[in-house]
């Protein structure tokens, strides 16, 4: 079974949107995520999460919490999907 760093690097868009409100949880979660060859960008919430979908290209894959304060990982998902 190949290495997990080989399979991303295999994968032609490594672009990661991770969302948690946890912050040493996603800190350490993006970490591990970009050595094994991802480009993470972090969000902290649901509204920082759409705000980060509206100025750049949407995410090829995406980590998200389903619990937030403002909402649920469920409204980023239909809002990457519409991107």
């Amino acid at each position: 079974m190949a290495d997990i760093s080989e399979l991303v690097a295999a994968l032609p868009d490594k672009t990661l949107l991770l969302l948690d409100d946890d912050a040493p949880l996603r800190t350490r979660l993006g970490r591990a995520l970009e050595q094994r060859g991802f480009v993470v960008t972090l969000a902290a919430s649901v509204a920082e999460a759409l705000a980060l979908l509206r100025a750049n290209t949407p995410p090829a894959h995406a980590v998200l919490d389903m619990r937030l304060e403002d909402g649920t990982g469920l409204k980023v998902v239909e809002a990457v999907r519409d991107a």
